[in-house]
């Protein structure tokens, strides 16, 4: 019986150690900055879109990682193409990435910059700083003109 006890409590002291963990601590409501770590998951899925006028196909993943995470900095990469040849990259277009929360009236708190990197861009300081739904946006400034190619997110 005493065995038994001994387990149970020592399983009630595992779980505790367990939950307190994974808690994020009260008197730290800000994002998490991103951490090091040895080699983290990865997928090769881009989700893509053509622009509201159908001139260009964006193509966006998360870097890094298989999810977008929340109230943690992230990084994106996105590849812009034109529309009638999605295998072609653009480069040379200012790729401005923001988001929306229509439910909640808001945007994001930081505001993501976007730099050529290879034949895609790097999209550094993205932050979904709650979960719900929300409107990813990246707006094509290029030859005078600017178009919008939107996504709907579920986090």
């Amino acid at each position: 019986m005493q065995r038994l006890t001994l387990l149970i409590a020592l399983q009630a002291l595992a779980f505790g150690l367990v939950a307190c963990q994974s808690k994020e601590p009260a008197s730290s409501p800000g994002p998490k900055e991103p951490t090091a770590s040895a080699e983290p998951p990865a997928t090769d899925a881009f989700r893509t879109a053509l622009s509201r006028d159908g001139n260009y196909s964006l193509g966006w993943r998360p870097v890094g990682r298989a999810d977008v995470p929340i109230n943690e900095y992230f990084e994106l990469e996105a590849c812009l193409a034109p529309a009638d040849d999605p295998e072609a990259r653009i480069t040379d277009a200012k790729l401005v990435v923001s988001a929306w929360m229509p439910g909640h009236g808001h945007g994001m708190v930081t505001k993501p910059a976007s730099d050529p990197v290879g034949d895609c861009y790097l999209v550094k300081g993205m932050l979904f700083h709650m979960g719900g739904h929300w409107q990813l946006f990246f707006d094509v400034l290029r030859g005078g003109g600017a178009e919008r190619v939107e996504f709907d997110l579920e986090l």
